[in-house]
């Protein structure tokens, strides 16, 4: 009904119908969206479109998933719309357009540096407005961009850190799960009276996690480096209880990594609801899932019973078999396998190692090179966290780590001082940010927490200790 009127619709009104079906979580086809995205950036409707319209149709378009290659021309077209609209957008505008830019994303080839670094100045003048909604769409895209550590990102960052603060009781569990993975992949070090409100409003919130955000917190409370109480645990367990099975497998894993890297203390009739719904759902599994799944229930000291172990060996075996897992998967499978099976009570599982560890020899220098430069990437979050050896927390899969497997042993030299590289600026990149909240959230707070007013410095005193900060780029998350 709506496609043959799309090249009729007004701004307004083709703003409104791709609003509507995003919301009302319908998620129309390729074609459909993509001759959508040619009606938005016809000239007639395109020059129409205010800052609210704009950000109205990208945040849509995110939402249905949209791919921007699949309509030529588009994000050169909005970002030159976009820029044009800066002078007008309000905090809402400014928020919802920096998401959109990364969500999408827009910044790259197709969006020149100058449009890019005007948005993001146009978010940080406009930060203060920001309700949390906001704040967290901001948190969020700065973590995706990964954007140059230049005064500009300095300035904004700490601007949204305040306002975090000062709106920390108004923040709903989405806002707050997307706010946490947002800081948590920036590798933000915050001061304690910046977590223990975090922590609180999380707590407060925790039945009204969905099952993503549920993963997604507990990820992101790891990685900042934060033990979760056992209240908190309590409240999340008491809300996922029942609904282990909706979780999908990477939520899962990524949820039993966080308690393992935090070696949390864990309700018994919770861990029995999480080995049955595992065993079950073990098939789903990627192997990076596997692995990730077992070094959990290895540091958390949870050992399944046989049977677990035997679906668990025979899932891994067919990816053995296909050449499916990488030198960190393998090498984390036979490590966490043996601390398992300690007593060699298990034959399959015994055997299964011998596999393992025969991959291993066969990989030999090949395998040794790449496991250096996957544990440096990788080890960079468990620096921070307080544990080694482990695997990177989960994200999306095409954010995982990768393990080289060239032969060449020049490359895998290349790729470990790379590595090393990056840990070197994520340690810059963490000692500013320390700096900057340490001196700020806790020796200049006054009064009691929930409404306190924090003694800012000015703009030029921020973008002078991000100058002493060089140029290193915000590091990925593992």
């Amino acid at each position: 009904m709506v496609r043959p009127k799309l090249g009729k619709y007004g701004a307004q009104g083709l703003s409104n119908v791709l609003w509507a079906l995003s919301t009302g979580r319908r998620t129309p086809e390729a074609g459909w969206l993509a001759e959508a995205a040619g009606a938005v950036i016809a000239p007639r409707t395109l020059f129409a479109l205010t800052p609210q319209g704009l950000s109205q149709v990208l945040a849509a378009l995110v939402a249905m998933r949209f791919d921007p290659s699949s309509t030529p021309g588009f994000t050169q077209k909005v970002s030159r719309r976009l820029q044009a609209l800066l002078p007008s957008c309000n905090a809402s505008d400014a928020a919802m357009l920096l998401h959109a830019t990364a969500a999408l994303p827009l910044a790259g080839p197709g969006m020149g540096r100058s449009t890019l670094l005007a948005l993001l100045g146009v978010a940080s003048d406009k930060a203060r407005g920001m309700d949390p909604s906001h704040l967290a769409k901001v948190a969020w895209a700065l973590a995706r961009l990964q954007l140059p550590q230049s005064s500009l990102f300095w300035s904004l960052l700490y601007r949204l850190l305040r306002g975090v603060y000062r709106t920390l009781p108004s923040f709903n569990a989405r806002d707050l799960a997307m706010l946490a993975w947002g800081l948590a992949r920036l590798r933000c070090r915050l001061p304690e009276a910046f977590t223990t409100p975090l922590v609180d409003r999380v707590q407060a919130l925790a039945s009204d996690f969905a099952p993503q955000e549920v993963a997604n917190t507990l990820w992101a409370l790891a990685r900042l480096g934060v033990t979760p109480s056992p209240t908190l645990l309590t409240h999340f367990f008491e809300s996922t209880e029942h609904r282990l099975s909706e979780y999908k497998p990477v939520e899962l894993a990524q949820m039993v990594w966080a308690l393992g890297q935090r070696r949390c203390e864990l309700q018994k009739k919770w861990v029995n609801e999480l080995l049955q719904v595992s065993l079950i759902r073990l098939p789903e599994f990627t192997p990076w899932g596997l692995s990730t799944l077992v070094w959990g229930l290895s540091r958390l000291r949870i050992s399944p019973p046989p049977a677990w172990q035997y679906s668990y060996v025979n899932t891994a075996r067919a990816h053995l078999g296909g050449g499916r897992l990488s030198g960190a998967d393998v090498r984390s499978m036979l490590t966490c396998l043996q601390a398992l099976n300690v007593d060699h009570s298990l034959d399959k599982v015994d055997a299964f190692c011998s596999e393992l560890a025969a991959a291993l020899a066969q990989a030999g220098a090949e395998a040794g090179a790449g496991g250096e430069a996957g544990a440096q990437e990788g080890g960079s979050s468990s620096s921070s966290n307080g544990s080694s050896g482990a695997p990177p927390p989960l994200l999306p899969q095409s954010q995982r780590p990768h393990v080289p497997s060239s032969s060449d042993a020049q490359q895998a030299q290349q790729a470990q001082q790379q590595a090393q590289q990056q840990q070197a600026q994520q340690q810059q990149a963490q000692s500013r940010v320390e700096v900057i909240l340490q001196g700020q959230l806790g020796a200049d707070v006054t009064g009691a927490l929930g409404g306190l007013a924090l003694v800012s410095p000015t703009l030029e005193q921020v973008a002078g200790q991000a100058r002493q900060a060089g140029s290193a780029k915000t590091p990925e998350a593992g």
